[in-house]
């Protein structure tokens, strides 16, 4: 709780709309924070304006990613939860080979919508229920993915999001740019989600 109140602080303090910091568990009883942002340097700043000297075993995990993917970004931070996120979501690997597939699975909300988005590094957004299965509220992917030019530092992004109404008009946008996919949405599909957010690198 006091890690989330100080992310909280200093991302309003810093006004960075393209970084996101999300606690998540570092083994069985640590927690960690997974850093998103488009510039390296955001990173450091963040990081030394959060630190405390009880940080000293909170592990951080940092993902570059593209200005394309921002409008993602903005999304997460403008849930009414962040930087807390309620679902599970586990990425098997978080490199994969160009031509390879991505797997992993999203433990949901009974009772809720689940919708399950990859945000790639052009800021193009795909909806990846055509490569889901689901067993109760456990959904599980594998999508096969391709590195369409030279390889990058930046990441690709998933994004599952469970909401209390079917997200038609959110799955509608599907292949269009992130800045298009999360703008103008109805304020339960723009703010309403339980979120979780992972990243990984195509080879």
């Amino acid at each position: 709780t006091d890690l989330i109140r100080r992310i909280r602080q200093v991302e309003a303090e810093a006004d960075d709309p393209c970084l996101a910091a999300l606690p998540v568990r570092d083994g069985a009883t640590g927690v960690g924070i997974a850093m998103i942002a488009d510039d390296t340097a955001a990173f450091d700043t963040f990081s030394e304006a959060l630190a405390t000297p009880q940080d000293s075993d909170v592990r951080q995990t940092r993902a570059l990613i593209d200005p394309a993917q921002c409008a993602a970004v903005s999304y997460i931070r403008n849930n009414v939860d962040y930087p807390s996120t309620r679902l599970g979501l586990r990425i098997d690997n978080d490199l994969v080979d160009s031509g390879g597939v991505v797997t992993g699975v999203v433990r949901g909300s009974p009772g809720r919508f689940v919708a399950i988005l990859l945000v790639d590094d052009n800021g193009v957004v795909q909806d990846l229920g055509r490569f889901t299965s689901t067993s109760g509220d456990f959904y599980r992917f594998a999508v096969p993915v391709t590195r369409d030019g030279d390889a990058r530092d930046t990441k690709q992004m998933i994004i599952a999001a469970a909401f209390t109404e079917e997200p038609t008009e959110l799955l509608s946008r599907a292949g269009m740019e992130a800045q298009d996919v999360f703008s103008g949405l109805p304020e339960t599909l723009a703010e309403g989600a339980e979120l979780a957010v992972g990243t990984f690198d195509v080879r």
